[in-house]
């Protein structure tokens, strides 16, 4: 994603060669090990109860990971906010990152993340929930 947002073409590019072998390698390896193996494969070791909730919370941390990752690098968001006392100009955005950098946009998805997962809010209504916040506070000149 960082690389077609630079504007270069090798990030789909890139982007559909490694899905497609990694979907391809996947499949082929599914579809033999499920036709040697036949339903004898759910009664294994590999698919007990213990493992499948291993499984599940490692790929739950895995997504959060992620998605930490991708909301640091691309949820943007910052206030204009300042005052002046005398002839010093205080910057509310500068005070925010000398307590957390990306606090701001660290607030907007944990905010996404509760109304989502918490009070059962769908994207679609999250996303334009979020989009009239955003246009209200940017009229008002908090955002």
């Amino acid at each position: 994603m960082g690389i077609a947002m630079g504007g270069n073409v090798a990030g789909p590019i890139l982007y559909i060669v490694i899905w497609a072998a990694a979907v391809y390698g996947i499949s082929h390896w599914g579809v033999k090990l499920g036709y040697k193996q036949g339903t004898d494969i759910i009664d294994s070791p590999m698919f007990s109860e213990a493992n499948v909730k291993k499984v599940t919370s490692i790929l739950g941390i895995l997504g959060l990971i992620m998605i930490g990752g991708l909301s640091a690098g691309f949820v943007s968001v910052s206030t204009p906010i300042a005052w002046t006392v005398g002839e010093a100009t205080t910057q509310l955005q500068t005070i925010l990152d000398g307590l957390m950098p990306g606090l701001l946009p660290f607030i907007t998805v944990v905010v996404a993340y509760f109304f989502h997962a918490k009070k059962n809010v769908g994207i679609i209504p999250l996303l334009l929930g979020m989009v009239a916040v955003g246009a209200i506070c940017a009229l008002v000149g908090i955002l």
